[in-house]
């Protein structure tokens, strides 16, 4: 299969590469986009734009679900400062897998979407050269193994008695892809509108333990 060229532009924080998430460059893979203003010409830019706005606090509340959950998810951290959710989002990068924005919150990506989203994920890695990918999406784990050859890695990163009733077991392992080499290592979890709905603290233990076995950021 032939690798896309992706259509949105990463976010990327401004100490990614000097000082990134305990020294260790991540990239975070959410699912698609909802351009509430959607039109038939989306902007490249959307999601920078909005993390941009999600760090200088001019984000709509109601709006910034998504960056506090994964916020919270990846810091163990349930109260959201100001201050504290700006440098992290400084610190990491973050992509959406989906290259077309969805007319409404309700609409579904086709599984195309997902194929060519993990397809077009391989231009994101080169770019951004991540030890660790982390992808919100339930249903691109299976496209992301098709195309990328994404093959186990570390088996059982959590203990069984450490894992939480969110935690599946395909969730509970890191893997490689045959296509993009060793690294970056990849974990895959659910997306957070995904039912039953969760604290997003549930997923930072594993979270945490898969990013204890990355490589440092080179």
């Amino acid at each position: 299969m032939e690798l896309l060229s992706p259509f949105y532009e990463p976010w990327v924080g401004s100490r990614y590469s000097t000082s990134s998430y305990y020294g260790k460059k991540l990239l975070l893979v959410g699912e698609s986009s909802f351009e509430r203003e959607f039109t038939s010409d989306p902007d490249p830019n959307h999601l920078r734009k909005d993390t941009a706005s999600v760090v200088a606090v001019t984000f709509p509340p109601k709006y910034s679900g998504f960056w506090r959950y994964l916020y919270r998810s990846m810091t163990g951290v349930t109260a959201v400062s100001a201050q504290a959710h700006a440098q992290f989002w400084e610190s990491v990068a973050l992509v959406n897998l989906v290259q077309r924005p969805m007319s409404d919150k309700l609409k579904r990506p086709s599984y195309a979407d997902y194929t060519n989203g993990a397809s077009a994920l391989k231009s994101y890695v080169d770019k951004l050269r991540p030890v660790g990918v982390i992808v919100l999406s339930k249903g691109a784990w299976q496209p992301l193994r098709d195309v990328l050859r994404l093959k186990v890695h570390d088996q059982k990163l959590l203990s069984q008695g450490h894992v939480g009733s969110a935690v599946i077991a395909a969730s509970n392992q890191s893997y490689a892809s045959e296509v993009l080499g060793p690294e970056p290592l990849f974990l895959l979890i659910r997306h957070p509108s995904a039912r039953p709905k969760r604290s997003a603290i549930h997923w930072h233990p594993l979270i945490a333990a898969f990013i204890r076995n990355l490589g440092s950021a080179s």
